[in-house]
């Protein structure tokens, strides 16, 4: 049987609302010792998941044409220009 869109958006959706939040998944005993052993702390992680939603949420740059557009679609090249992006980015914010 199969579903429409709309059901399956609703099964997201519920599911969403049952998975912990993160200020759940940090008081978990287990965690807590996992962060420590691996010496990383809860502000860092709360950073970089806040630093990586800005980035998912900024829409991607017009896209190229010609040679350059071939160039660019190397998946090579595209993680470059990434990693190139996002070091751009916290270059910026930093002296904001």
């Amino acid at each position: 049987m199969r579903r429409g869109r709309a059901a399956l958006r609703t099964m997201a959706a519920k599911r969403a609302l049952d998975e912990p939040k993160l200020d759940q998944l940090f008081a978990e005993p287990i965690v807590q010792q996992l962060m420590h052993r691996d010496r990383i702390d809860e502000a860092t992680t709360r950073r970089l998941l806040r630093q990586a939603a800005v980035a998912r949420a900024t829409p991607p740059a017009p896209r190229a044409e010609g040679l350059l557009a071939l160039a660019m679609g190397s998946p090579l090249l595209a993680g470059i220009r990434y990693a190139w992006d996002i070091a751009v980015w916290t270059i910026r914010r930093r002296r904001e």
